[in-house]
């Protein structure tokens, strides 16, 4: 767990020194940032998706993978989202928040954004699940590497979108913290398979956040959330069952 409590640190601190200097950085300032960063998220969750889905025969030729499974996951994971309507009863338990620890009233707009936002953009991706199980094993590196990236992240971020960036290290505790767990228990589920296949889930995800921040789009990220569920019981059936 050490890797994961580093990662959480990082995530308080940066948004603490985030909104130390609100006051003092521009709004202007902020969503020009934003979308810089937005443009960084895009680029690293495209270079994500190619190392997840591209790889090279012996006779050196590309070949794609997971595209259909990809496809079928987030379109059935994401109708699931919006008849439950998960993004909606997520901002009502941020908006509790909101109630409790946001005084200022221009903050309470970004709050349920910044929360989600952040949480997805620190927890999804090959360096979270990867980096998680290599802690299970004793290998604390990339989650040491992605405490340094998720620092500056949360920085601009709460520094933009306010509080809700704060809560966000409590998502990556948890979410981090079980996939180390579930290391421990389940170590030989977690095939060179399954990564690829949740990396390029999660960095598809990755890349509707970073259209949402560069075109201020809004698609509700929070709805395609059981497509990680879908995938989840996809390799359990396919491991246990054929």
């Amino acid at each position: 767990m050490l890797g994961t409590i580093v990662n959480v640190i990082a995530i308080i601190l940066g948004s603490f020194i985030g909104l130390l200097f609100k006051k003092w950085i521009k709004k202007e300032y902020c969503d020009r940032v934003l979308k810089v960063i937005g443009i960084s998220v895009l680029v690293i969750s495209v270079v994500g998706i190619i190392k997840a889905m591209i790889t090279i025969d012996d006779n050196n030729k590309l070949q794609s993978q997971y595209e259909l499974l990809l496809i079928v996951v987030l379109a059935i994971g994401t109708l699931l989202g919006e008849v439950l309507k998960i993004d909606n009863g997520i901002n009502k338990v941020v908006n509790k928040l909101e109630s409790k620890f946001v005084k200022n009233i221009d903050e309470t707009n970004s709050f349920s954004k910044g929360f989600i936002s952040a949480s997805l953009v620190a927890c999804v991706g090959a360096m979270a699940i990867v980096g998680s199980i290599n802690a299970s094993l004793g290998d604390h590196d990339i989650l040491f590497t992605k405490s340094v990236i998720d620092f500056v992240t949360m920085i601009f971020f709460s520094a933009t979108l306010g509080y809700g960036v704060l809560f966000s290290s409590v998502t990556v505790l948890i979410y981090q913290g079980s996939i180390t767990i579930l290391g421990f228990c389940l170590d030989d589920f977690m095939s060179v398979e399954f990564i690829q296949a949740f990396s390029a889930l999660g960095y598809t995800m990755m890349i509707v956040i970073a259209f949402n921040f560069i075109a201020d789009t809004k698609i509700k990220v929070a709805n395609t959330l059981p497509s990680i569920i879908l995938l989840i019981l996809y390799f359990i059936i396919k491991k246990y069952l054929f």
